[in-house]
């Protein structure tokens, strides 16, 4: 059961998708010019106009093993080896569209300690050196290869991350384990210190803010942490839930999509 969830929902899996493109050693992506060369091929699938889209598209990527990271712990209670060295990126198409695909070499898990006053020590290990040896120096390479700052490609994490939980806790898991998803998604946020990170605070520690939707202003959709940079893509603009934009501008998008419902309506 963990592989198969891992690998449809989290993009993390020891099979090779059908239709890959291109594949690269997570530990060669850690070198700028190897992550350079990476970041220009998966642009131009991606129709980036400039480096920063495919950048950012990547950091977002990033969520995926962080959250099969996360659930590994969480609901089977192991430590899944996502070393750089185990893991490998793969890059294919499936519906026209380019996919990010994170491949072990092994699936290699160790069981969380029998007793439970160890396991606090045992998560935090777990986490620290996940964020420290394997997502930071991603992080900084990609930073290096296309000129983002580290603080706008960690900043893509958090609002994928949060779906990413949202949807495993609405899943049919006993009370006890989503307590347990809870707590433990409480201390990744707010029990590491941000050195493990490279940054003065915890980047996944945020707090969301919320706007009326663009397609019922009744409902609250929550704002991206940072924007995606889909304005950096052919025929790309700013996201609704950008949080560059501005609340008029949000409230104008909402007024256009209501008239624009209007004059559908009318004509039928």
């Amino acid at each position: 059961m963990e592989t198969e969830l891992m690998q449809d929902k989290f993009h993390t899996t020891v099979l090779q998708r059908e239709g890959t493109i291109a594949s690269y050693p997570l530990a060669d992506l850690c070198e700028p010019g190897m992550m350079r060369g990476f970041l220009e091929k998966y642009g131009s699938f991606i129709k980036a106009l400039e480096p920063a889209a495919a950048g950012a598209y990547f950091a977002s990527w990033l969520s995926y093993p962080s959250l099969a990271c996360q659930m590994m712990m969480s609901l089977f209670g192991k430590k899944l080896d996502l070393s750089l060295n185990n893991m490998n990126l793969d890059l294919y198409v499936d519906g026209g569209r380019a996919v990010l695909s994170f491949r072990l070499n092994e699936w290699l898990t160790d069981n969380e300690p029998a007793e439970a006053s160890q396991r606090a020590e045992w998560r935090h290990e777990l986490l620290a050196a996940y964020y420290r040896d394997t997502v930071r120096p991603l992080i900084t390479a990609v930073s290096d290869a296309c000129g983002l700052h580290t603080s706008q490609l960690w900043g893509q994490l958090p609002t994928r991350f949060q779906y990413g939980i949202e949807a495993v806790k609405e899943q049919e898991w006993p009370e006890s384990i989503l307590g347990r998803v809870e707590s433990d998604y409480h201390y990744l946020k707010q029990g590491l210190e941000g050195g493990v990170f490279g940054r003065g605070k915890n980047p996944l520690d945020v707090r969301f803010k919320w706007v009326p939707g663009l397609y019922n202003p009744d409902e609250q959709v929550r704002l991206k942490n940072a924007c995606c940079y889909f304005y950096c893509t052919e025929g790309g603009y700013y996201c609704y839930t950008c949080p560059r934009i501005s609340e008029t501008e949000r409230e104008n998008r909402r007024l256009e999509y209501i008239q624009q419902q209007q004059l559908t309506e009318g004509a039928q």
